[in-house]
């Protein structure tokens, strides 16, 4: 359990993504944080391309026993984490984590597409993907004119298998209704406030109260500290409420390059994350031997 005073230590690292990872960042270096309270884990890794505070900023407000909303969602990780620790058991036990979708284009069954401001060639790339079900991400990148025309620019069999489109453009909300009704999939909603089909559920960033809407669950693109935080999250919620069951996006550490966290990262043939051993969200050893450095 953690403790008002306990200390807090931080190891700072570096993730090198395989491509950009998203139609606002062009970036492949991606600078977070592991964050041990007490002798609970947690990851830190913000997106200011997406409107959060700064890595900087953000240790510096937990320094100060701060909150912003990835920080409230650390210090619940770090607390479950040391919980179990303490137990001397993984934070797996009682759940069953879901299965994610995938990337690329030879990949079958769900598959998740980061697309483009230019809708005439994400149209056209769409028709070379394997997948039976679509889930394109276009981080608000488009305007509602716009996107109507990638809209009209996708054949029958594409538009038949799109599941949903998260994130299409930044609009009131009687814009995006209007266009929900003007399309044969469904509108998903993650950074963007609104009250879309489908929410997009990040635990790094939010709590996890009851939702009346499909939910689907995705990692941070962070850790895999993070990713096993958000799959725990994901699992619990499912299991209190199996009717909202989804196919996920917690497998995300195949995005990056290899470092030792990331090459203990499996998954099994329903592509559902397999815990990598030890206590809490794992990887004992590995934490053990961190250059942890005092920031509290």
């Amino acid at each position: 359990m953690l403790h008002l005073h306990d200390p807090i230590h931080v190891y700072r690292y570096i993730l090198h993504s395989r491509a950009p990872l998203n139609a606002v960042s062009g970036r492949r270096e991606h600078e977070g944080a592991l964050v041990k309270i007490g002798n609970g884990h947690g990851c830190l890794q913000p997106w200011p391309e997406l409107g959060d505070l700064p890595l900087d900023r953000q240790l510096s407000i937990l320094s100060k026993g701060g909150f912003t909303a990835i920080l409230e969602r650390l210090r619940i990780c770090c607390k479950l984490d040391a919980a179990a620790r303490v137990l001397g058991r993984s934070e797996f036990v009682d759940f069953a984590i879901p299965p994610s979708h995938r990337y690329g284009e030879q990949e079958t069954g769900v598959v998740k597409v980061k697309c483009g401001a230019d809708v005439a060639a994400e149209a056209a790339r769409l028709r070379r993907f394997a997948a039976a079900r679509l889930r394109l991400d276009f981080n608000a990148v488009l305007t509602p004119e716009s996107f109507r025309e990638f809209v009209r620019q996708l054949d029958d069999a594409t538009l038949a298998r799109i599941d949903f489109v998260e994130d299409p453009f930044d609009a009131p909300v009687h814009i995006w209704e209007k266009v929900q009704k003007s399309v044969p999939f469904a509108l998903a909603s993650d950074r963007v406030p609104v009250p879309a089909a489908v929410e997009i559920v990040k635990p790094a960033l939010q709590t996890m109260q009851r939702r009346r809407r499909r939910v689907v669950f995705t990692s941070n693109m962070d850790h895999p500290i993070g990713q096993l935080f958000a799959a725990r999250e994901a699992s619990a919620y499912y299991t209190a409420h199996p009717d909202q069951e989804e196919i996920c996006g917690l497998a995300t550490h195949g995005l990056f390059e290899p470092d030792a966290f990331i090459e203990r990262m499996r998954c099994d043939e329903e592509n559902r994350l397999i815990f990598p051993g030890g206590t809490g969200f794992g990887f004992d050893d590995l934490l053990e031997t961190l250059p942890w450095q005092r920031l509290v």
